[in-house]
């Protein structure tokens, strides 16, 4: 064992002694945040710093989203990993409302950490929106990039829609009322232009509809979804590829996307690269987490052994990257010991390693 690791023991077991006499030292309950923190924590510095920063027992509440969910999946791989690596944090899986509740219970200090679409986050801290009334938007920091949200329409080949103005005059599936999959699509349609009937209702009820030729297309969120799958695994799909002049429509009245393709392969039948907007999904915290939980976290996540264990937990994981150009992109503040770890990168990860297997070739 190390100088430097005995060093840190003995002060640990120093501080567990005052603890014993009196001290702040016991955990907290589960479903509070970890008050351990303060306004001034992240002048902390990263462990890696100094060996003389003693790491307080703390609870940390990572919001997810509903029982079943995407984020609720992730959530469940990482908090385990986590708590098992680091004595001094204990992470419990929070089953919330998903993405624009999670952003609120950061800003109403209700959680610690969450996963989140960065247009909720820009909805709550740069629009009047009602929902967020009130609350304290400084309190909301990125930590890294999760994943993309491709925002695109199905079709089938059979009814030769090519593109997106063919949409006008057409029913169009546009997810479930209130989804994150209904607000990108409304935004789209709405920047566009594109005057159609608008449906809202389950991407399964969407597929069967589009099958028997009650809609003609789909509008989703987000790769591989279910119904698309398995609608391609009966008919031929076409997904709708954005103009040039499109796509800056859409990156123009809205910050937060951003623009990218969907790879040859993303479904059966996908035969070339599909141009169309993105929302990155992000992991989003508090101002007042300490610096070294920061750092503790992404070391965790960017870990190549660890990567790699968390992508086979849950796929999405296999989309996360560092994505600072990213998350600078949609204007919200990135904590800073997040910017300082992918800046310096002190364990000399390989940036380009990662974000990279997050699709399958169905084609294939």
């Amino acid at each position: 064992m190390s100088k430097k690791v005995l060093a840190l023991l003995m002060v640990l077991a120093m501080t567990a002694a005052l603890a014993a006499c009196g001290g702040s030292g016991n955990p907290q309950p589960a479903t509070t945040p970890a008050s351990t923190a303060s306004s001034e924590s992240t002048s902390v510095p990263p462990a890696s710093a100094s060996s003389s920063v003693v790491k307080e027992k703390i609870e940390i509440s990572w919001g997810s989203s509903s029982t079943g969910g995407g984020f609720y999946y992730a959530t469940g791989v990482i908090a385990p990993i986590l708590t098992e690596k680091y004595d001094y944090m204990n992470v419990t899986n929070i089953a919330t409302g998903a993405s624009a509740d999670n952003v609120k219970r950061i800003l109403m200090n209700e959680i610690d950490f969450g996963m989140a679409h960065a247009s909720d986050v820009y909805e709550a801290l740069f629009t009047d929106s009602e929902k967020y009334a009130g609350l304290d938007k400084d309190n909301l920091r990125l930590v890294t990039y999760y994943m993309p949200g491709q925002i695109y329409f199905t079709t089938l080949k059979k009814d030769n829609i090519t593109s997106l103005s063919q949409l006008a005059g057409k029913s169009v599936a546009c997810g479930q009322p209130g989804s994150g999959a209904q607000a990108n699509a409304d935004r789209v349609l709405d920047t566009l232009g594109i005057d159609c009937k608008r449906e809202y209702m389950q991407f399964e009820d969407a597929g069967i509809a589009l099958t028997d030729g009650h809609i003609s297309a789909i509008s989703t969120t987000g790769i591989p979804l279910g119904a698309i799958t398995e609608l391609s695994n009966t008919q031929e799909i076409r997904l709708l590829s954005f103009t040039q002049d499109e796509m800056d429509k859409v990156l123009s009245a809205y910050p937060f996307y951003y623009s990218d393709s969907i790879p040859v392969g993303a479904y059966r039948g996908v035969m070339e690269p599909v141009p169309c907007p993105h929302v990155p999904m992000v992991v989003i915290t508090r101002r007042d987490i300490p610096d070294y939980v920061i750092e503790d976290i992404l070391t965790t996540i960017y870990d190549p052994d660890i990567y790699a264990a968390l992508g086979e937990g849950y796929g999405q994981w296999k989309f996360t990257k560092p994505g600072l150009e990213i998350m600078e992109g949609t204007g919200a503040p990135i904590h800073p010991a997040a910017v300082k770890f992918f800046e310096e990168n002190p364990m000399n990860y390989d940036w380009s390693a990662y974000g990279n297997n997050g699709y399958t070739n169905f084609n294939d």
